[in-house]
Parts: C-alpha cells; sequence; structure tokens
C-alpha cells in the first residue's frame, strides 16, 4: 500500500502561498495591527522590506501605533517623526487613529511644520531671484497649501498668515513670468 505525501504537499502549498502573502506586506501588518498583535507589528515592519513609498508610510503608521500600545512612548515618537518627515502633507493616511494618538503626531508635526513651512518659503523665493519660475511656483504652492492646511490650522498664527500671503504673491508673479518669458531664454539673457 502506497502511503500518500502528505508532508511534500503541505510545503508546497507553503511555497505557492508564500509569495501571495509577501505581495502584500502592508495589509499582514494591518491584520496584526487589528489583532492586536503590537510586538508583531513592529518586528514585521523592522525586518519587511516595502519599496512602494504610500506603503512605506502606512507601515510606519502600523508601527507607531504600536509602540503607543506597547507604552513605549520614546519610540513612539521617533516613529511618529518618521512618519511626518516621510508625507508632510499628510502623515496620517490610514483609518481610525485613535484622538490622543493623532493629538500625539499633531503636537510633533506643527513644530516640524513651522520650519517645513520657513524652508520651503526660503527656497521659493531663491529660485524666484533665479529665475527658476516652475521651481519657484512649486515652493511657493507647498507653503500655502501647508499654511492652509485644516488640521494644522496655521491661518490663525499671524507670522505663518503672512508668509502665506507673501507666498501667494510671489506665486502669482512667478506664474506670470514664467508665461511671459521666451522659450529657450535664461534669466539674464543667456541661452
Amino acid at each position: 500500500m502506497r502511503r500518500p505525501c502528505l508532508p511534500w504537499s503541505f510545503v508546497l502549498c507553503g511555497l505557492l502561498i508564500h509569495p501571495v502573502l509577501a505581495q502584500d506586506p502592508v495589509a499582514d501588518i494591518r491584520r496584526l495591527y487589528e489583532a492586536a498583535a503590537f510586538q508583531e507589528v513592529v518586528a514585521a515592519v523592522d525586518t519587511t522590506p516595502i519599496d512602494d513609498r504610500d506603503a512605506a508610510s502606512m507601515a510606519v503608521q502600523y508601527r507607531a501605533l504600536s509602540l503607543v500600545a506597547l507604552r513605549r512612548p520614546a519610540e513612539a515618537e521617533r516613529a511618529m517623526t518618521a512618519m511626518i518627515t516621510a508625507n508632510p502633507m499628510n502623515p496620517i493616511t490610514i483609518p481610525n487613529v485613535p484622538p490622543r494618538v493623532r493629538a500625539m503626531v499633531l503636537g510633533l508635526w506643527r513644530p516640524f511644520m513651522r520650519d517645513f513651512i520657513e524652508r520651503h518659503y526660503r527656497d521659493g523665493k531663491t529660485a524666484y531671484r533665479a529665475g527658476a519660475w516652475m521651481e519657484a511656483s512649486s515652493a511657493f504652492e507647498t507653503v500655502i497649501s501647508a499654511v492652509r492646511h485644516p488640521e494644522l490650522e496655521f491661518e490663525g498664527d499671524p507670522r505663518l498668515s503672512d508668509v502665506g500671503d507673501l507666498a501667494a504673491e510671489y506665486l502669482e508673479l512667478a506664474r506670470t513670468r514664467a508665461t511671459d518669458a521666451p522659450q529657450g531664454v535664461m534669466p539674464g539673457g543667456s541661452q
């Protein structure tokens, strides 16, 4: 009588299923998070290479939430800073973030964005002075979007509100100069 080769069928099945699971590591990380397997989430994010920028951002967010749940505040703060750095205009993209964690992120995000806004404003002015109209426009658009971001509530801040108004004026000038500039002629008259 011939015995079925059952153990080999499990190995073969495992080899066929493993690539399917590895195709969406964020889904696996999300399932671990939803199962309250917070230590496993941290380990998975730390050891799983994720090439897609948006997917990597989501994984870092689950890692930060898990670190908060594990009561590891210093690590959670570093993870939140990484979230903000990776996606300054929208660091929280996963659904159902607890209000306490959202407040923690906002507490780190606002000071980061103040520097971000001022740096982009300076970069925009530098590009404007150099006649790089498109680069200047992009920087000023970023400044305006950040100042007007509803979660950051910077429009009530006189300093940043003024920076946003100046960026809007520079943006209008840069767009006008970009459309008025002859094709193929660099600022200063060189070609």
